[in-house]
């Protein structure tokens, strides 16, 4: 073989093997958000009228006055009270959670008393689910309850929204 034979051959086979790794793409494609940083959001609605009982005026509850605290008197990671009443923070705050085991997270949403009074009725939100492992090392939810105020709320797929109404 002669030398000019051999360098394209190799000039070649280079190009070849760097346009391979250089096109390729995961199967995933981009990474999207860990499981601590998946949303979830609600909103307190009253039940009569359908609107929402939290919001910057002209509601119940004024959203400047209300807070969500976990079990450790903290506020969840990433937590989010809009004026329109929209609740937002992600359930799982850990980017290991346990997988295949029964997790339970317990959130007190705080509200004032119609003086505004802080902290006179405080409500319990409480979730219970099961990860699994999934593709691109996400996790899925086996299942996804939550509970308002001691009553079974929902119970199915992992929903991003639910709506809770006050009794």
């Amino acid at each position: 073989m002669n030398n000019k034979l051999i360098i394209k051959t190799l000039i070649f086979l280079f190009m070849v093997m760097t346009l391979s790794f250089c096109n390729c793409k995961s199967k995933c494609g981009e990474p999207g958000a860990s499981i601590d940083e998946k949303g979830f959001s609600f909103r307190l609605i009253e039940k009569s009228t359908g609107e929402s009982m939290i919001a910057l005026w002209g509601a119940v509850y004024n959203s400047d006055k209300v807070s969500l605290i976990r079990e450790d008197s903290l506020p969840p990671h990433l937590l989010l009270i809009l004026e329109n009443g929209h609740i937002s923070f992600p359930i799982e705050d850990s980017p290991t959670p346990p997988v295949g085991e029964v997790i339970e997270k317990i959130l007190y949403l705080k509200l004032p008393d119609l003086q505004g009074v802080p902290d006179r009725d405080i409500d319990t939100l409480r979730f219970e689910y099961k990860l699994q492992p999934a593709d691109c090392l996400d996790f899925k939810h086996e299942y996804f309850k939550a509970f308002y105020n001691d009553s079974l709320h929902y119970s199915g797929e992992y929903t991003e929204y639910l709506e809770f109404s006050k009794k």
